[in-house]
């Protein structure tokens, strides 16, 4: 099938959707019919669990190494390249990658070429190392002598400079990169601050002079850029003749790699008195240590490092360590894109910003109505509503909870433009029937997602059915960041319109202009460093909660309560497990019972259309008003101990006279 296999984090440039899930990467040597032939193969998951000897989860943080190996089983390649996956997944799942791979190459008589930063998978795997830079082979050894090198010495030239003199009414004289102010060096890792020590010399009083400097990588493209004025208004000889300036660098922005240093002072209508172009150069150096914490599910960790590394670096503005510019933001985005399948994420502040920013991103406004669950949060309604838009309710079915099909068709006018779908508790809707009905009438599609992280309608996960989906990371959530929410989408325009608006409208080439009306709807990067270590541990608690649920309904069998359960060719993903009681004059009853012995309930969502607000339509909507009668949310919380779940139960069928289930 082709001598060399390629698994990384790329796109197949003739895939899409779901299919990039699993064929993240190239598969080289392939056409496009053969990758087709063999996908059903490479997605067989029993055999990928037979391969690797551990139970295998879908989408999860190391789905590129599971993936590696699905296909290294079924085509057995004379070479496979692994490019920078074992940088994610627990310590367990690592270790356990790792010893495939070595049985892989000692046993099997495979090749397996490991492109990576993670020293300690490099020195444990690789028996020969190649040291690349600027794309020539800088060093070749053993692992451990060129990972020495990669992080030790080889530096290109002295941390410190001397200019020689220029006729200029301004020059440098004098550069230089320093850990500390005693300590010149050219190497450093990401959590160091980098203090770039500057002086120059004036011959006469220049109004406003300025020192800026500007870093770029190795193909040239400019990383950070920072501009000082050295006095205000003026500097002068008299000052001192010789002045003096130090900067910092924010080494947190930038990946690991060498850098250049370019100098230049001037004025600020651009007159140029001296340019000192690549003057200095420096490399940030990855070392074992910088990984996060959180990479073991640890929700501190991530936050831990931030606020570390802002004690090592206390003159740091807070923007970029806890506010909406930090790089947690834009991990936490491309990670939950992966985990999807989606093409993007947009990070916004929680929920309700999500669904209002796809409505605004979709272009709905006044006039316009959208149809709606009434059975839902009120959030759908007033996401809606925010727009000047109209929400047009629809009933529920009896069977699954989520919105009739049925009642869609016969909502739909002249005026709506979009449906927007809401999950209920983590069921997901009928979306065959409601895609459909969109495709035929030419309407958006909008998933509220909030409630069904990791839930799945026919195997695809909800949330990558719509043009613009959105989830909650509200505290009570599967995953949660403790408020935040995440648009997904797989439109490029879509996904750049919700950034704009997202930002307050500011506009991409011209600093604090707005051109369009905005919103502050910018998630923090804290709450995505939170967001990046719950992620790792997503299908845990996707687990967990499918387990509590059937549990609940093996102890609940035989007792007048009914379990919501899920509907064929659908996976409930049970942020809530729910009952109905028979009688809706025996709900609050329970609720009260349950509370008395210590059990926190909570009642099924009020249907919007019965919210003052609301009412206008006068309208009834049978089933959804049933289902809120007779509905009790139970705890569902994923660390819930047997103990506490039976008497929970012990507790409901107490209630109704029955002896406690076995």
């Amino acid at each position: 099938m082709g001598a060399l296999l390629e698994v990384g984090t790329g796109f197949h440039p003739e895939l899409t959707g779901r299919e990039n899930i699993f064929l993240n990467g190239a598969i080289l040597g392939m056409s496009r019919a053969e990758i087709k032939k063999k996908f059903d193969e490479i997605v067989a998951f029993a055999e990928v669990e037979k391969f690797l000897d551990t139970p295998v989860k879908r989408y999860s943080s190391g789905m590129y190494v599971r993936l590696a190996f699905a296909v290294a089983a079924h085509l057995d390649p004379e070479i496979l390249l692994i490019d920078e996956v074992l940088a994610v997944g627990d310590a367990e799942f690592q270790k356990k990658c790792l010893e495939k791979m070595e049985n892989v190459t000692t046993k099997e008589g495979r090749t397996v070429i490991f492109v990576s930063h993670n020293m300690d998978a490099i020195c444990h795997l690789c028996s020969r190392c190649i040291l690349l830079r600027q794309g020539e082979i800088a060093k070749t050894d053993n692992a451990s002598d060129v990972v020495a090198a990669y992080l030790g010495g080889e530096q290109d030239q002295s941390p410190v400079i001397d200019f020689a003199a220029i006729d200029s009414e301004a020059s440098f004289r004098f550069a230089g990169l320093y850990r500390s102010e005693n300590e010149p060096t050219t190497s450093f890792s990401a959590s160091e601050p980098i203090l770039l020590n500057c002086s120059f010399k004036v011959r006469r009083e220049i109004e406003g002079l300025q020192l800026s400097f500007s870093v770029f990588n190795f193909k040239g493209d400019r990383i950070f850029y920072s501009s000082a004025s050295m006095a205000k208004p003026a500097i002068s000889v008299e000052a001192a003749g010789e002045h003096h300036i130090t900067a910092l660098i924010p080494a947190r922005l930038l990946l690991p790699g060498r850098y250049f240093i370019s100098l230049a002072l001037h004025t600020p209508k651009t007159k140029l008195y001296d340019v000192r172009k690549q003057a200095l150069s420096f490399r940030i150096v990855a070392t074992v240590t910088d990984r996060y914490d959180g990479f073991s599910g640890d929700d501190l960790g991530h936050v831990h490092a931030d606020v570390k590394w802002r004690r090592i670096e206390p003159s740091r503005p807070q923007s970029t360590w806890i506010s909406s510019k930090g790089n947690f933001i834009s991990e936490f985005e491309s990670r939950f894109a992966a985990y999807l399948g989606t093409r993007h994420a947009v990070g916004v502040c929680n929920g309700t910003a999500a669904l209002h920013l796809a409505l605004v991103t979709l272009g709905i406004g006044p006039g316009d109505e959208v149809i709606v669950p009434t059975l839902t949060y009120i959030a759908a309604a007033n996401a809606i509503a925010y727009t000047g838009a109209t929400p047009v309710f629809v009933d529920s079915r009896r069977d699954t909870w989520q919105m009739d099909p049925a009642d869609v068709r016969r909502k739909i006018n002249s005026r709506t433009k979009a449906i927007m779908v809401v999950h209920l508790y983590g069921h997901p809707c009928e979306m065959d029937a409601l895609k459909e009905i969109v495709r035929e009438r030419h309407l958006f599609l909008v998933e509220d997602s909030a409630e069904a992280f990791g839930a799945r309608y026919q195997e695809q996960l909800v949330g990558t059915f719509g043009d613009m989906s959105a989830f909650s990371f509200y505290g009570n959530k599967t995953i949660t960041t403790g408020e935040g929410g995440m648009i997904v989408t797989n439109s490029d325009p879509l996904a750049e319109r919700a950034r704009h608006f997202r930002g307050q409208g500011l506009a991409a080439d011209r600093e604090y202009w707005h051109d369009v009306i905005g919103y502050n709807y910018r998630m923090t990067n804290i709450c995505a460093a939170i967001g990046l270590a719950q992620l790792e541990r997503a299908d845990e608690f996707l687990s967990k909660k499918r387990k509590l649920a059937q549990t609940y309904q093996q102890l609940l069998h035989g007792l007048p309560v009914e379990v919501h359960c899920e509907a064929a060719n659908t996976t409930h993903s049970y942020w809530m497990t729910s009952i109905l009681v028979e009688n809706p004059a025996e709900r609050d009853g329970l609720r009260v019972h349950l509370r008395e012995k210590g059990i926190e309930t909570r009642p099924l969502f009020y249907p919007a259309h019965m919210m003052p607000m609301y009412a206008a339509d006068h309208q009834t909507y049978p089933v959804a008003e049933d289902l809120a009668q007779r509905g009790i949310n139970l705890p569902s919380w994923p660390g819930l101990t047997a103990s506490q779940l039976q008497t929970i139960v012990s507790s409901i069928a107490a209630y109704f006279g029955k002896s406690t289930p076995m």
